[in-house]
């Protein structure tokens, strides 16, 4: 198997992925990155790393010319600067930085640590090929070509003086428990934090607070895989024969196909849901409308709209 080949293979064994659980991992004097799902797909979706920068370390101001990130402060404090703009985040707190989006991050405390998950970038394995170059594991005759042709999409700029703002004015940036729209249900309080529009129509991402023993089935018709990263709280999950519980920083990924379920075992357990392909927002908004019509039935509303917008829950949902 060659580099690339591993590279991108990922076995559905781990459907528990732990933060010990890393495919790769790199290091230089300035941050350590460790991979845990490769990109997927032509539009080399859901890679999903985690970066710790070490003391005095920081992201400088740049842009992508391609692609989608999506970066959760897991740890620290820090300053983010976006098109000009700088605001505080906190630990738990969202960036959404789309194609020629520039922004740097600062922390507070000197070290900080991020989780990222990118759509149409494979920076990692950017990371991977620069590592191989410069150690000398990949003999090339001109070593400055090749890395340039590495990082072709990335523009370093000269950070400008940046306009002081609060976070909600930026609308890039979400704070943990903020985003664009909630909606609240029997056990969970579901927060849009990334719209489809903000992924070239490919996905959604969801911020789930579950109540303790709040139980969601689903069946084994998504034909998509299930990924959610466990931010608080320890959840217990079953599929494939398997029952696992995942705790904080841990990884959920079930294959496609495969029928699962999932069930808090604290109070506040809060999941990001990363790959969200059903139109979870539109059927909320709909849920919401045609519920509240008089003379309406409710369980052929659930029905009739979670058909149509792929949904694949399964049990009493009421609001």
């Amino acid at each position: 198997m060659n580099r690339r080949e591993e590279r991108t293979m990922l076995s559905f064994d781990k459907m528990h992925i732990r933060q010990e659980d890393a495919i790769y991992s790199t290091s230089d004097d300035k941050c350590t990155r460790r991979l845990y799902h490769s990109p997927t797909g032509a539009l080399q979706d859901n890679e999903i790393y985690s970066t710790g920068y070490f003391e005095g370390a920081f992201v400088p101001y740049h842009m992508y010319t391609r692609g989608f990130k999506t970066i959760t402060l897991e740890t620290g404090r820090a300053e983010v600067t976006v098109a000009g703009k700088r605001c505080i985040i906190e630990s738990g707190d969202m960036i959404q930085i789309e194609p020629y989006m520039p922004y740097s991050i600062r922390f507070f405390d000197g070290e900080g640590k991020t989780r990222e998950l990118t759509q149409e970038i494979n920076q990692y394995g950017n990371y991977i090929e620069e590592a191989y170059i410069k150690s000398g594991i990949l003999s090339l005759k001109n070593e400055d070509i090749a890395l340039k042709e590495l990082r072709t999409g990335v523009v370093l700029l000269e950070e400008p003086e940046p306009v002081a703002a609060e976070s909600c004015e930026m609308p890039m940036v979400m704070q943990k428990g903020r985003g664009w729209v909630t909606f609240f249900a029997e056990g969970i309080t579901m927060t849009l934090k990334v719209g489809r529009w903000q992924t070239h129509g490919n996905k959604e991402v969801w911020e789930y607070n579950i109540e303790k023993d709040r139980v969601f089935r689903f069946s084994g018709r998504n034909p998509d895989e299930s990924i959610y990263s466990v931010c608080q709280g320890k959840i217990q999950v079953e599929a494939a024969g398997r029952v696992f519980t995942a705790g904080a920083g841990d990884i959920i990924c079930i294959p496609p196909y495969t029928p699962y379920s999932m069930q808090s075992t604290e109070d506040c357990c809060v999941i990001h849901d990363y790959n969200c392909k059903m139109t979870l927002f539109r059927l909320m908004e709909e849920l919401e409308t045609e519920s509240s019509r008089e003379g309406a039935d409710p369980d052929a509303v659930r029905e009739k709209l979670f058909l149509s917008n792929k949904c694949y829950f399964e049990g009493s949902y009421k609001r």
